[in-house]
């Protein structure tokens, strides 16, 4: 009996060192987010890291690749071998004696075949044009997404900053009203300034705790959203670096608009890409028409 006690109170222990050490590990981990100061930088690089559809799109980058070296090595010819091995046994008439016979016959064949086809009208050449566009409006896809992405990221860290000097303001125009509410309490005491204006401040000041009540709504929402692009848990504090001044001023180009956003914007790459293999396909397809 002591023993089996001994025993479950052994268990119990262990039980609760393991618990102790992964609340220890949770609390490190989310420590790790909190202690953090997230820059501008940090927050692209993660979101992009974590959003699954940029993973997706360099996977397809990737089957497109393998596309294009595959149409490669369509061009060249084709040999492939073959060797039959077999035996056949059964059992004869011998014509002379009239008596049955046993006999085992072996055969085996050995063969090459070699094909090439020769594409009339540069069919292949057209299919390896088109694979090439096919690669380049995927990688231009996924340059759209990282685009996009990080439009939506310096937005969302914006709006937080933005949020936080709201939230600040807020809290200081309550504390400001607190204290004017103090000093006119003193001096409807004093007989000097009356009730009235005492409800009026106080009617006041209850507009700032509502404007305080929002700002804190519109504060954790913003929070939330980056906490959601970032795929941080929902229990992590975010503490945010002002960017610097450079980064958010954009750099002169010396091309004109219209070239500049044919040769840079991703989308537009990514429907020249695509248009570019459509007319390679058409080629191939009409030099398809012709003998091979």
């Amino acid at each position: 009996m002591a023993a089996y006690k001994q025993d479950t109170i052994g268990y119990s222990y262990a039980l609760y060192r393991a618990k102790a050490t992964m609340l220890f590990i949770c609390f490190l981990i989310n420590a790790s987010y909190a202690q953090k100061i997230w820059s501008l930088e940090d927050c692209l690089e993660r979101a992009i890291q974590e959003n699954i559809g940029i993973q997706q799109a360099a996977i397809e980058t990737d089957i497109a690749t393998l596309n294009v070296q595959q149409q490669r090595n369509s061009i060249y010819p084709t040999i492939e071998s073959f060797s039959n091995l077999g035996m056949q046994f059964g059992r004869t008439i011998d014509p002379t004696t009239n008596a049955f016979a046993n006999q085992e016959i072996a055969f085996q064949s050995i063969g090459i075949n070699l094909a090439w086809q020769l594409p009339l009208g540069g069919k292949y050449r057209h299919q390896l044009a088109e694979a090439n566009h096919l690669l380049n409006a995927n990688e231009a896809k996924r340059e759209t997404a990282i685009y996009d992405l990080k439009i939506q990221m310096v937005q969302t860290y914006l709006s937080v900053l933005l949020a936080e000097e709201k939230q600040a303001q807020a809290q200081l125009n309550l504390e400001q009203q607190e204290q004017h509410l103090q000093e006119l309490k003193k001096l409807v005491e004093f007989g000097t300034k009356a009730e009235a204006d005492l409800l009026e401040v106080q009617y006041q000041l209850a507009q700032r705790v509502q404007v305080l009540v929002e700002a804190n709504a519109a504060l954790a929402t913003s929070v939330h959203r980056l906490q959601t692009i970032l795929n941080l848990p929902n229990e992590s504090t975010i503490v945010l670096k002002r960017p610097r001044q450079d980064l958010l001023i954009r750099n002169e180009h010396q091309l004109n608009e219209a070239e500049m956003a044919e040769t840079t914007h991703p989308q537009l790459k990514m429907a020249t890409a695509k248009w570019k293999a459509a007319e390679a396909s058409l080629s191939a397809t009409d030099a398809d028409k012709l003998p091979s």
